[in-house]
């Protein structure tokens, strides 16, 4: 019997670790460069022209020491037809602070180095500082980021010939959830130089200075989309199925004030170089086919695609074949319902054995119930426990939850905003959420329901939103794909398209 449960143990390592462990997007350091799976690019700025790198960059963890880590960051990048070749190893040292839900990781270069060849010139980094900080602020659902860093370097050229000094100011913002990740970077860069020019034909020598002017966007976005795939045969147990893809791509989008050279490399007076391009980088789609579900009574219903959709993720119990679109959705089976769409995981489960094994062991916690109503042998104890732990919901008093109760459109509507933190975006008390019955709307609710107006989660029905009437199972998992379409599109054109297209 122990041999059958170990085999059993190490192959749910072998099959989910990947998953586990699927690192989730960052951009590569902090030169505003992009990368897949098989290059990385960079823009290049330091001679006056906009010339692009591509090559590699590894990131590894070095030591950790108490609330310190290192990463070192080692690149590797040419252009053949430009002459450069670059050849860059940074290392810095990250300094952990937490605060309640929030975390500021503070970053201070420790150590760096590199070589520099631009045909047959010689550019000597002399001096490179560093200083980065960034706060998280851990939501239930989501981790949202912004931070701000600032990079000086100084060059030699030519061994005392002259000198570059690039100074950049950044920003970045970011999320991290269960449907998608963002990175976006903002970067103002400016390069100025001074170098002592060789005497001409004339006999004239002196002093050659210029500076321009780069700004500069990198972003990173991963996505996991769901599409319906039909059967072309007819002769088949199922007309077909969905299929989950995981879709990864970075945007480098940059625009220069530079100056003009001639041929013989000279700066051109009163003459300027400027331009726009932007350059990307997609990695590698993973797919995936999702179950089948055998349910039985929702063929030509309006939420039948919905309702399968839900089903193939797990987030309806595929015990239950028949699905009952028109009966109530009731409080416990939203907070599995809601806990699964989101992929949350109890904190203390997560290098658990139980996570390991999956989502069908979950109603296997041991503990003490905080509800009288929800013992722990109930098959919604864990989620309950867990979205009540996140403070996604309350009970409703007494010491009771009131799993059975039948949830209305109020409480769903919380319930799904307060899982994504929005509900600051709410404007100062005294609002109107535009609804005809806005004062039927609970008062614990109503910042809720104005942020999820706003978000395009719910619309309402002639212009009523009828927030104390009961939501139906089908209704639900309409709600629940709105859910997973926002976090999917919505929220990732916000953090990436309009800050690139609409800066």
């Amino acid at each position: 019997m122990k041999k059958i449960i170990i085999s059993i143990l190490i192959m749910a390592l072998v099959i989910l670790t990947p998953a586990l462990c699927a690192a989730q997007v960052e951009l590569p350091g902090y030169e505003g460069g992009i990368q897949n799976e098989f290059q990385y690019k960079e823009m290049f700025f330091l001679t006056g022209r906009p010339i692009e790198l591509s090559g590699t960059v590894q990131v590894k963890p070095g030591r950790t020491r108490g609330d310190q880590e290192e990463i070192r960051y080692t690149y590797k990048l040419e252009n053949q037809e430009e002459e450069v070749r670059i050849n860059r190893t940074v290392t810095v040292t990250n300094t952990v602070s937490k605060y309640e839900n929030q975390t500021i990781t503070k970053g201070e270069l420790t150590k760096y180095s590199e070589t520099l060849r631009i045909g047959g010139q010689r550019y000597d980094l002399e001096d490179y500082t560093m200083y980065r900080s960034v706060v998280t602020d851990h939501q239930p659902a989501i981790d949202y980021y912004s931070g701000n860093w600032t990079v000086r370097k100084v060059y030699s050229i030519n061994r005392g010939e002259g000198r570059t000094i690039v100074e950049t100011v950044g920003e970045l913002v970011g999320y991290k959830q269960a449907w998608g990740d963002t990175e976006t970077q903002k970067m103002s860069i400016r390069i100025s130089s001074e170098r002592n020019r060789p005497e001409n034909e004339e006999g004239n020598t002196g002093k050659e200075e210029w500076s321009g002017t780069i700004d500069l966007i990198t972003s990173i976005n991963r996505t996991r989309d769901l599409t319906y795939v039909p059967n072309l045969p007819t002769q088949i147990s199922f007309e077909g199925g969905y299929l989950l893809t995981e879709q990864e791509e970075s945007v480098l989008n940059y625009t220069y004030n530079l100056p003009n050279f001639d041929e013989d490399g000279s700066v051109i007076n009163y003459s300027r170089n400027r331009g726009e391009n932007t350059i990307s980088l997609t990695k590698v789609p993973t797919q995936k086919r999702l179950p089948i579900p055998q349910v039985k009574d929702v063929r030509g219903h309006w939420a039948e695609a919905d309702i399968m959709r839900l089903y193939s993720l797990g987030v309806f119990d595929w015990k239950d074949n028949y699905f009952g679109a028109r009966l109530p959705m009731t409080r416990s089976q939203f907070a599995r319902a809601i806990a699964l769409t989101l992929e949350l995981k109890p904190k203390e489960e997560k290098n658990s054995v139980q996570s390991i094994l999956g989502r069908n062991n979950a109603n296997q916690n041991s503990g003490q119930s905080k509800f009288s109503d929800v013992p722990v042998t109930h098959p919604d104890y864990p989620y309950v426990q867990l979205i009540e732990e996140k403070g996604i919901i309350a009970g409703i008093g007494g010491g009771l939850f009131g799993p059975d109760k039948a949830l209305t459109r109020a409480q769903a509507i919380t319930i799904i905003i307060r899982a994504l933190g929005l509900q600051v975006l709410a404007p100062t008390p005294g609002y109107s959420t535009g609804y005809r019955d806005d004062n039927a709307i609970p008062s614990w609710a109503r910042d809720e329901i104005y942020v999820a107006k706003e978000l395009g989660l719910v619309v309402g029905s002639g212009g009523y939103l009828y927030p104390n009437e009961i939501m139906t199972r089908a209704e639900t998992a309409v709600l629940l794909n709105k859910l997973i379409t926002y976090l999917q599109k919505d929220l990732r054109n916000d953090y990436r398209e309009r800050i690139i297209y609409y800066r």
